[in-house]
């Protein structure tokens, strides 16, 4: 019996047995690597410390969505004041967080509306207001046009105060000490220089505006 009419395999069948073969080398080699990890001293600390991270991020995302599901503070005449907490973002991931639970505890201006706050963040309320006080005030351009002009505040009781900060919010992986002096002033040139454009821009408008109401249309 003549066996040649037998099928043989194509060229593409090979190909794909042949790259099938070098992957299974490729995963092997792969897991091989990666159980060489779990003795690499570096490489745990790092997804320690990424984990760790993730976690105290979340929590204080979840403060800052509770302070801001806050009740309004409503006046005897009906005048509401609610508090919105946000994420200082110039100072970065995790402080960012901070910085926006401690200054937007000022928008607390009653003393039942600054324990409700101290309450959800964990933070004691005098010292909220403390490092309030120390952080000062960065320059602003205001709704009624007018460029009101920073108070800087004492940078190393600031320092101090956020230390405590971060130890009442339970901050392993964060320090206060990241957020320096310079960072600070930073902070403050780039407030003013905002503010500063702010202005120009609402003084540019307003001319335009009275350009505007000067022309006139001849029959």
């Amino acid at each position: 019996m003549n066996t040649n009419n037998q099928t043989q395999p194509t060229f593409k069948e090979l190909l794909a047995a042949k790259v099938a073969e070098q992957q299974a080398k490729a995963e092997q080699l792969r897991l091989e690597a990666q159980m060489k990890l779990l003795d690499d001293e570096k490489y745990l600390e790092s997804v320690r410390k990424t984990e760790a991270m993730r976690e105290e991020t979340s929590r204080l995302n979840t403060i800052m969505r509770s302070i801001n599901m806050m009740e309004p503070f409503i006046t005897p005449k009906g005048e509401k004041f609610g508090i919105s907490c946000f994420p200082v973002s110039f100072f970065g991931l995790g402080h960012s967080l901070v910085m926006g639970i401690v200054l937007s505890s000022s928008q607390a201006f009653t003393e039942e509306k600054l324990m409700e706050y101290s309450a959800i963040s964990g933070v004691n309320e005098i010292l909220l207001q403390q490092a309030v006080l120390a952080f000062g005030r960065p320059a602003y351009f205001s709704k009624d046009g007018k460029l009101v002009d920073e108070e800087k505040g004492d940078f190393e009781e600031f320092s101090a105060l956020l230390t405590s900060v971060y130890m009442e919010l339970g901050l392993m992986e964060f320090a206060a000490s990241d957020i320096t002096e310079a960072k600070y002033n930073a902070y403050f040139d780039r407030e003013l220089k905002k503010a500063v454009t702010q202005k120009e821009e609402f003084e540019k408008a307003e001319v335009l505006d009275n350009e505007g109401g000067d022309f006139v249309i001849n029959d």
